[in-house]
C-alpha cells in the first residue's frame, strides 16, 4: 500500500501542538477503535461483500482503505488557517524503468498497478515532481494510513524538540494531566516515541470486550 499526504502545517500555537501530538501518540499506542458498521455501509451495494471480518484483506481491502469513514468511526484532525504547498515542478517519471528482484524489467505505472497502490507521490527538495492515483477520485480522497501515523507523529514530534517546545524527558502528565492513573502514568514523552509502554490491548477488531 502507498500512501499520499498532503497539506502539512507546523505554524501552531506551543500549546495547541503539545495537545495534539501527545494525544496522538497515545491515540496511535492504544490503538483503540469503537468498531461499527454503518447504515450506510450496509445500504450501498459496492460494500456489501465487505465486513469487520475481510475488510483488511484482498480484494475487499481495494475498496474498504479509501472509503474506512463508512467501516469504522473516524475523527478528522483539522489543518491550520496557514497553508504550507509544495510547488508541482513536474517530471514525467511513468516509464522510468528497473529490474526487480524476479529479474523482470518493469517500469514505475506497472509496478505500481501490480502491487496494487492505490496513490504514489515523489517529493525532491521541496518540490513535488511527480504524482499518481489508481482513480482519478483517488487524489481528494482519504486513505488509511495505519502505523504511517507513528512515522508522522514522530516527525512533527521532531521538529517541536529542535525548537525546544518540547521536553522528551518529561512525564507524559506534566502536558497532559488527563492521563494520570492510567497505563501512562509516570511515563515520559520518550517512552511514548519508543513505544516501551505496556497497554492492555489487543489488535482484535471483531472483540467487543
Amino acid at each position: 500500500m502507498c500512501t499520499i499526504y498532503q497539506g502539512i502545517n507546523y505554524q501552531f500555537s506551543q500549546q495547541f501542538v503539545l495537545k495534539k501530538i501527545i494525544g496522538i501518540i497515545i491515540e496511535i499506542n492504544n490503538n483503540i477503535l469503537i468498531l461499527k458498521l454503518t447504515s450506510e455501509f450496509n445500504q450501498d451495494q459496492k460494500f456489501e461483500n465487505v465486513s469487520l471480518e475481510n475488510w483488511r484483506s484482498y480484494p475487499f481491502n481495494r475498496i474498504a482503505f479509501s472509503n474506512i469513514e463508512k467501516i469504522l468511526p473516524i475523527s478528522i484532525i483539522k489543518k491550520g488557517n496557514n497553508n504550507s504547498n509544495t510547488t508541482f515542478k513536474y517530471q514525467d517519471l511513468s516509464s522510468l524503468s528497473f529490474t526487480n528482484k524476479y529479474k523482470e524489467n518493469q517500469n514505475l505505472t506497472d509496478f505500481l498497478k501490480k502491487n496494487f497502490c492505490d496513490a504514489f507521490v515523489v517529493i525532491k527538495q521541496g518540490n513535488k515532481i511527480y504524482e499518481w492515483f489508481k482513480e482519478n477520485e483517488q487524489k481528494d480522497k482519504q486513505h488509511i494510513l495505519f502505523s504511517v501515523s507513528k512515522s508522522l507523529t514522530g516527525l512533527a514530534t521532531g521538529l517541536l524538540i529542535e525548537n525546544n517546545l518540547i521536553d522528551i524527558n518529561k512525564e507524559i502528565t506534566f502536558y497532559i494531566p488527563e492521563v494520570k492513573n492510567s497505563a501512562y502514568d509516570e511515563a515520559t514523552i520518550k517512552n511514548l516515541l519508543d513505544m516501551t509502554i505496556s497497554t492492555n490491548f489487543k489488535e482484535e477488531y471483531l472483540d467487543k470486550s
